[in-house]
């Protein structure tokens, strides 16, 4: 990796495009205008994009070789490359610290929505500003984790407790994964209801309306509350109990 010396490496990821067209100038908006501000208060890390490396080889040798040795992987799934989605199936395997970026006009894969993501748009100083400092706050998190959280990781460890686990930690795990499935449904559709305008708890009948409001902000990519934490539990046992209902 690095010697003492050398600067930590962050390698960016997401549509570069060409010269002069949209997918291009989207990409220097993210680089310049968001991710490199933001990387002013990380003064031992070097940010790269793809079309920065320079001498010769192959691109995709390069690209493969500048994720692998990564310290930290910025991924923008906008426009939804399918270029970006194989590099950053190469930093979910390599288990490298990778932060999701999507602009705001764009849904989240399934594959990933899970995962905490950094929303942001380019339409105004102030978005800009936001997405900044959003960025930021999600670098300082991923310096100080100690272990990398991803669905390749995820869907390793539901293997290791499928083939070793107890049965009632398989039963805990199952029952996890299927909350973690409803919560993922959720988010999408409070994510499609915000882009229309429409009030959430128009369109989001079950759970409760309240409970629905209170807990928009946490799925939508807030820190939850000690209250919204409590919600979410109960949301939980009402899941459980519509299951078991439906199943006798």
């Amino acid at each position: 990796m690095n010697s003492p010396a050398e600067k930590k490496r962050c390698f960016v990821i997401g549509p570069i495009g060409r010269p002069g067209d949209e997918e291009r100038r989207h990409a220097d908006w993210l680089l310049d205008g968001i991710i490199k501000p933001a990387f002013e208060t990380f003064k031992d890390f070097t940010v790269r994009r793809a079309d920065e490396i320079v001498g010769p080889g192959s691109i995709n040798s390069q690209v493969i070789n500048q994720l692998w040795d990564a310290d930290l992987v910025i991924a923008d799934m906008s426009f939804h490359n399918a270029n970006a989605f194989y590099e950053l199936a190469i930093a979910h395997m390599r288990h490298r610290p990778t932060i999701l970026m999507i602009r705001e006009d764009f849904d989240i894969p399934f594959d990933v929505a899970a995962f905490r993501a950094v929303v942001f748009s380019t339409g105004e100083y102030k978005d800009l500003i936001q997405a900044q400092r959003d960025l930021a706050d999600a670098v300082s998190e991923a310096i100080k984790l100690e272990s990398v959280e991803n669905p390749v990781t995820h869907a390793r460890g539901a293997f290791e407790i499928a083939e070793k686990g107890d049965p009632a930690i398989q039963v805990v795990t199952t029952e996890l994964l299927s909350l973690r499935r409803e919560v993922e449904q959720i988010r999408s559709r409070l994510r499609s209801i915000g882009r229309s305008g429409q009030p959430v708890n128009a369109l989001l009948p079950s759970p409760p309306p309240t409970a629905i409001s209170t807990l928009a902000d946490f799925l939508l990519g807030g820190s939850p509350t000690v209250e919204q934490l409590k919600i979410l539990g109960e949301l939980a046992k009402t899941i459980s109990r519509e299951k078991r209902e439906k199943a006798d």
